[in-house]
């Protein structure tokens, strides 16, 4: 069916694993894992948050609530994952107009 010289690799073509990975990256539109690891930059090339830092939408509002010290005081978070889905839950709770929001009333 398919000839086996057509097929076989060129010795000199032997790339490691990671190289593969960049050279796939790369003909796909991607960024490698060195671009990964440098984290996002904005049109001025300003670096922002590494990608590996996740998104702190959640813990920047409760930061910015005025109860933010009683909150602390009353020590109700013990993580960041606790934080996201309480702040998460009461999110979706404004969205969907089981509770009264500023911008939804």
């Amino acid at each position: 069916l398919f000839p086996k010289k057509k097929f076989n690799k060129d010795q000199s073509s032997i790339i490691c694993r990671q190289c593969k990975k960049n050279q796939n990256a790369e003909r796909c539109k991607q960024p490698t894992k060195s671009q990964i690891k440098q984290g996002r930059k904005n049109e001025a090339g300003v670096a922002r948050r590494p990608n590996n830092f996740g998104y702190c939408n959640y813990v920047d509002q409760l930061f910015s609530l005025d109860c933010f010290p009683d909150i602390v005081a009353l020590k109700a978070f013990t993580s960041a994952k606790d934080v996201s889905e309480s702040m998460a839950a009461i999110q979706a709770a404004c969205q969907h107009g089981l509770l009264k929001d500023d911008k939804n009333a």
